[in-house]
């Protein structure tokens, strides 16, 4: 049984949809979240970030430092689901989010690439503004971590792609 191709668009719209509980309504905005709705949100996220580099490891297309580079960053974003994992169980959290299922990878290598860089912004801009609702330094140090973690993935990535690896002194994930 095949899986439906993946589209730009469908990646994008995934991505979106993933980063609702993060983002979060303006309802709940107005009352902060706890580290326990912080993580479950963050481990969502993580679990799309192996998703996203197990598509370009599985699309063949990369070669060289690119393909080295899509499977060290897919066994680092799986170590982040495990620490988070870890985090919600010994916050006492039963009921884990799943993870999404793959799918095939389309569009040429510098679009994957892209793909994949747009991910790490995310990601960034998304543990950047946990740092503003954990409470536990337990938690605030790992978000550091996996933030740093983050940025340099998607510094080599802006590297692929001929851009400049790191454009701005202080990451927020906001350019």
């Amino acid at each position: 049984m095949s899986t439906p191709a993946l589209t730009r668009r469908a990646l994008a719209a995934a991505l979106a949809a993933g980063a609702v509980p993060l983002a979060g309504a303006d309802e709940a905005r107005a009352r902060p979240m706890g580290d326990r709705e912080v993580v479950l949100g963050l481990l969502a996220l993580e679990q799309r970030s192996v998703l996203v580099y197990d598509q370009l490891v599985r699309s063949g297309k990369l070669s060289g430092s690119a393909a080295a580079a899509a499977e060290l960053f897919r066994g680092q974003e799986r170590r982040h689901v495990d620490a988070l994992t870890q985090a919600l169980k010994g916050m006492g959290a039963t009921s884990l989010p799943k993870a999404p299922s793959p799918q095939d990878a389309r569009g040429d290598v510098g679009e994957l690439i892209r793909l994949a860089a747009e991910h790490e912004m995310e990601s960034i801009r998304a543990y950047y503004e946990a740092h503003a609702k954990l409470r536990s330094p337990a938690l605030l140090a790992t978000a550091a971590s996996v933030m740093a973690n983050e940025a340099q993935h998607l510094a080599v990535l802006r590297q692929l792609l001929g851009r400049d690896p790191s454009p701005v002194a202080f990451v927020t994930g906001r350019g």
